[in-house]
């Protein structure tokens, strides 16, 4: 049946994608509230939509209802499918061992590495040339420069033999440090200054890098892996061992989260047999980085209103607008329905409003159409909606 209150409304259930679309699928990501509270839900829908991995997720729209939680919908592949599934468990297992530093902390932390700094380079410290890992790298060194007062010149590129110190903000498998050493002029001697490493990192580069005489950091990363693991910890060290193709080293460590970046990482999907992109955790106050991605890609997450009156949708249905139609999902039933033309005007008038006198008047500012014509047209799209269980008559 494809009930039409305006000649161009068109309400379709189910409707088939077009030949070579991905299928139209429908996603729940996150509950809400979370048992951390509403505010913890919030900054996770931020998160995720400052994610790489949903970014991929071509033009699938990200929806959050209050009561229902973080909904996408869209043309999902299988892997798009299985990484959102895998959203809520992967999030709550970074969460746990999240570890937030302020800029006053990164203020304590490069002063304790200077001091190492300094006893590395010991008297060629004058002669060192500094030089830093975009993009956290640049900040830590800023602050480095202060605290060390080095000189513009040292700041660079430098001699071609002088010691060579590389900053960076974290080293998690010292893989943008082996790009960066790739790459790196001269052939004077490098000290690696990350603020963050564990120690098993910072040796295997010493003894795989000839070139690499120190690796100094502020403070160690622990490596959580063995404990969560248990006695499946020596396994799963040699399965992830033998993908790393780049990098130095693979642990499981704090997902650290500073004022202007929170690190990424990568996980292993094993169906797909490759690592894949990992979900972010902290919202768009948490680092400067997921504010600016957050807010660039805000147009991919919509907020259904609060169901307020007598025709509302009922507990488990979202909706958003995707590529110019209005559609409706029940997450109970997994029944979608697509509306095209004037129908999603007379959607937003009932959900807006909640009763039909009161989204009548709204309408006919919209709509020419006789008073008498428009109240029986929009009463028979609302009953319709309440056959198909996408709104709850009032009582």
């Amino acid at each position: 049946m494809k009930p039409r209150p305006f000649p161009d409304t068109d309400a379709r259930v189910g409707a088939e994608p077009a030949a070579g679309a991905l299928p139209f699928s429908v996603v729940r990501v996150l509950p809400d509230p979370l048992p951390d509270g509403r505010a913890a839900t919030e900054e996770m829908v931020q998160a995720f939509v400052a994610s790489p991995a949903f970014w991929a997720m071509g033009p699938a729209m990200a929806v959050f209802r209050e009561g229902v939680g973080l909904v996408v919908m869209g043309g999902l592949g299988e892997e798009d499918r299985r990484r959102l599934s895998a959203f809520e468990a992967e999030t709550r297992a970074a969460r746990d061992r999240l570890s937030l530093f302020s800029y006053r902390e990164v203020e304590d932390l490069v002063e304790a590495l200077a001091a190492q700094l300094r006893t590395a380079l010991g008297t060629s410290f004058a002669q060192a040339s500094y030089t830093a890992i975009p993009r956290g790298g640049v900040i830590v060194l800023g602050i480095l420069s202060y605290l060390l007062d080095l000189r513009p010149e040292q700041l660079g590129a430098g001699p071609s033999s002088a010691p060579r110190v590389v900053v960076d903000d974290c080293a998690l498998s010292g893989l943008r440090f082996q790009e960066s050493l790739a790459d790196l002029p001269g052939d004077g001697p490098v000290v690696f200054a990350p603020l963050l490493s564990h120690p098993d990192l910072r040796a295997r580069i010493v003894a795989t890098e000839a070139r690499v005489e120190r690796v100094v950091s502020a403070r160690d990363l622990d490596d959580r892996a063995p404990a969560l693991l248990g006695p499946g910890y020596d396994a799963w060290k040699e399965r992830w061992d033998g993908r790393r193709l780049q990098g130095y080293w693979t642990g499981v460590v704090d997902h650290v989260v500073f004022p202007w970046s929170e690190p990424d990482v990568a996980v292993w999907d094993p169906s797909a047999g490759k690592t894949v992109h990992g979900w972010r955790v902290a919202g768009a106050e948490r680092c400067l980085k997921n504010r600016m991605a957050f807010q660039a890609r805000r147009d991919r997450l919509q907020v259904n209103r609060p169901a307020e009156g007598g025709h509302v949708p009922p507990e488990g249905v979202v909706y958003a607008e995707i590529e110019g139609d209005l559609v409706l999902a029940d997450l109970a039933t997994g029944r979608t329905v697509r509306l095209g033309g004037s129908a999603p005007s007379l959607w937003r008038g009932l959900v807006d409003t909640g009763n039909l006198p009161e989204a009548e008047a709204a309408l006919a500012a919209q709509i020419e159409l006789e008073p008498e014509a428009l109240g029986r047209e929009l009463a028979e799209f609302a009953a319709q909606m309440v056959e198909w269980g996408f709104l709850v008559a009032p009582p």
